[in-house]
């Protein structure tokens, strides 16, 4: 082990080996979690006892904090914890504040001509008149983010 130790070491049994390759061998298995499954399998101290943290990170194709990371969680969580993945409330599965509908017609307002007396639209009138119009919700940060989105540019 040139000369160290691990503060972690991986020893699977059988039973949690053979769980791994059946999560590895499953089409519905997201990218992260497989990543996850070959990191603790190359890493296995039964089977590959001289393989190193950054041989396995340069290997797999990932960087060597989540090497550490998920060997860090697969001690002290176990195999369970670390094959499922912890999303944030907030992560991109959060709820659209703008939905398809909604979005279709800030879009058509958007192309439409500016209301009187204004030259343009801006993100600012664009939200206030959805917000009269259509009953808008979200602010500014989501109308322009949508727009943006949909490489809809107002000039």
């Amino acid at each position: 082990m040139n000369g160290h130790s691990r503060k972690y070491k991986i020893m699977l049994t059988n039973e949690e080996r053979n769980q791994l390759k059946e999560v590895l061998r499953s089409n519905k298995t997201c990218n992260t979690i497989k990543k996850r499954c070959q990191i603790l399998l190359a890493l296995d101290c039964n089977t590959n006892p001289d393989t190193t943290y950054r041989n396995c990170a340069y290997y797999l194709g990932v960087s060597l904090k989540m090497v550490c990371n998920i060997v860090k969680l697969y001690c002290e969580s176990g195999l369970q914890r670390t094959l499922t993945l912890n999303r944030n409330v907030n992560s991109d599965n959060a709820t659209r504040k703008i939905d398809g509908a909604m979005e279709a017609r800030i879009i058509a307002m958007a192309c439409g001509a500016p209301p009187e007396g204004y030259a343009r639209w801006t993100i600012k009138l664009l939200t206030d008149h959805a917000r009269v119009e259509l009953g808008l919700t979200a602010g500014e940060e989501a109308v322009r983010r949508m727009l943006k989105k949909t490489h809809c540019a107002l000039t």
